[in-house]
């Protein structure tokens, strides 16, 4: 049996723009580094080599359109969508 962690893009829709695994490879224990579009894994004998692997892996992340979303702007949104909808609802009564 195999263990593997994952890191994920820090913002919604990002994507590894590059990868240096050289020193993650390097760790005893690590078998293989799997490149996704929005993530990265590391597959080891056991957790502690996988954690060690994810650790050493340098990534440089694409954060795409979303780079600058946060929370605030997206409550926003839905507080203002929610309002149009309420009164959208009561007009039509």
């Amino acid at each position: 049996m195999k263990i593997a962690t994952l890191v994920q893009s820090p913002v919604f829709g990002g994507r590894v723009k590059s990868l240096d695994d050289i020193a993650a490879k390097a760790i005893n224990g690590v078998r293989q580094i799997i490149r996704l579009d929005d993530a990265v894994a590391v597959v080891a004998d056991h957790m502690g080599a996988a954690k060690k692997g994810l650790a050493a892996l340098k990534i440089e992340w694409d954060e795409g359109p979303h780079a600058t979303l946060t929370t605030d702007a997206i409550a926003r949104e839905l507080d203002q969508a929610t309002l149009s909808l309420w009164r959208g609802g009561a007009e039509h009564r």
